[in-house]
């Protein structure tokens, strides 16, 4: 009777808190964005240090974003966002359908994971994109964001002081997981994420909000160090979309020639890289080019399209990837550790549990369809920020650093539904796509420059003719 009482009241408690929590979407989306972003973000940390039960934190949050959403559609969204582009929403709607359906496998483990990180991360999106008083909760998602992202380059900073060693031995930390290095042997570091690479994804978020959205003198000082947090991680592509974002802003003030010989520069810089490394260090499983394969990336890309045929539809939802890994952990993982005996499981002769790439791993979860279906969303929400409208604000330009950040992080990750980095990715860019769209209908207020936004270069007024 007493174990009936305390599930009872413990679900009781529980259906409050998720009922309160969607109230919060419709009535104070600016705190629930806090929660998002500064909250995801810190969530590794507080599972590893603290408890497990901040693991299901971040699913109950998202169901109330999810059911806020669908209690405004049904009953009718706020007036600010009731000329959201259905095109884009509804090709959403579709792809997560595909993956609820899953009509090339079975609904598994693996399919439950998949699906429900998929589904969740662009879930978030929605919610950004269709939630109500879009400008006062951009202001607290961009505030939260930077905040986090100064904490995370300040602890990363820390690691590097403290040194693989002691990260292992004495704060518990896994070698292999959330402690790295790269081939070289320099240590990466990963703040309060759970590996350096949403670590360094997710300062790179928080660059460009910087670099587009804070006052000169406040966004200078930040950039530096948010770079420099980038840098001690060591992940190349985060450090080439440092170089995108800069260009970005050249291109901002109509320094056209200095964005192209940026970017020239990185591409030759890459190139010699990749060209010109004497030794570069072999793969201890293929004795291939760690550098050359992109850290063993194309070796696993080569075999996921070795079988074109099972391309068309997709191999199911969740049969390799992501999916794949977690639903084969057998381990119960305890703050700072895995429970003594239990471990997660080898992979199995067949397996692919690291598709490092977003737009392969659609392909192999829904096929060439899905895959058409990803690049169409994405497309349209290029087209939706109106690239040649810039605007008085920096709503555009923050809109497209963070959808360039997004869509190539992407390319040599499965990053767009990791957690934490891709639901914020998420979900900021469903946010900045709304206010781009209410400065281009001419209401909202985005135009102030209260917050953040730089001046636009005016161009000199024609000189006078000498009398």
């Amino acid at each position: 009777m007493a174990s009936t009482g305390l599930l009872t009241l413990a679900l009781a408690v529980g259906v409050a808190a998720l009922a309160a929590m969607a109230i919060g979407f419709r009535r104070a989306p600016q705190a629930m964005a806090v929660m998002i972003v500064f909250g995801f973000a810190l969530q590794p940390t507080l599972v590893f240090y603290l408890s497990v039960a901040f693991g299901p934190a971040k699913d109950a949050i998202v169901l109330a974003g999810l059911l806020s959403l669908l209690l405004a559609a049904a009953f009718g969204l706020p007036a600010e966002r009731r000329g959201y582009d259905a095109w884009l929403v509804g090709a959403i709607v579709v792809l997560l359908g595909m993956y609820l359906l899953n009509p090339a496998g079975g609904h598994g483990a693996g399919w439950s994971d998949a699906a429900r990180l998929t589904i969740e991360a662009f879930g978030l999106f929605l919610v950004g994109y269709l939630g109500p008083h879009t400008q006062r909760t951009w202001r607290w998602a961009v505030r939260a964001l930077v905040g986090i992202a100064l904490l995370n380059v300040a602890v990363g900073l820390a690691q590097q002081g403290i040194g693989v060693q002691r990260l292992v031995h004495q704060f518990g930390y896994q070698f292999g997981d959330e402690v790295r290095t790269t081939a070289g042997g320099a240590f990466r570091s990963f703040g309060t994420l759970d590996d350096p690479f949403n670590y360094a994804a997710l300062l790179a978020l928080a660059l460009v909000c910087a670099t587009f959205e804070l006052r000169r003198r406040s966004a200078v000082p930040i950039a530096a160090l948010l770079a420099l947090g980038i840098a001690i991680s060591f992940v190349r592509t985060e450090i080439v979309l440092m170089a995108v974002i800069a260009a970005l802003a050249l291109v901002r003030v109509q320094r056209l020639p200095a964005a192209a010989g940026l970017l020239l520069a990185v591409l030759i810089a890459a190139v010699g890289l990749l060209a010109l490394t004497p030794a570069p260090a072999l793969s201890p499983t293929s004795n291939a080019s760690v550098l050359g394969t992109l850290n063993g990336r194309t070796t696993g890309w080569s075999e996921l399209l070795s079988n074109p045929s099972d391309l068309l539809a997709g191999r199911g939802v969740g049969a390799v990837g992501t999916g794949l890994a977690r639903s084969a952990t057998a381990g119960i993982y305890q703050p700072g550790r895995f429970t003594t005996g239990q471990t997660p499981e080898g992979a199995r002769e067949g397996d692919l549990r690291n598709v490092d790439s977003t737009y392969l791993a659609t392909l192999a979860d829904v096929g060439v369809l899905g895959l058409a279906l990803m690049a169409a969303i994405l497309g349209r929400m290029l087209m939706l920020m109106r690239p040649g409208q810039p605007g008085a604000s920096g709503a555009m330009w923050t809109s497209m650093g963070l959808w360039l950040v997004a869509v190539l992080d992407a390319v040599t990750r499965s990053s767009l539904t990791a957690f934490p980095y891709g639901f914020i990715a998420l979900y900021l860019l469903g946010l900045s796509l709304a206010r781009r769209e209410a400065e281009l209908a001419g209401r909202g207020g985005v135009g102030r420059r209260t917050f953040g936004a730089w001046p636009e270069r005016e161009a000199r007024p024609p000189e006078r003719a000498s009398q």
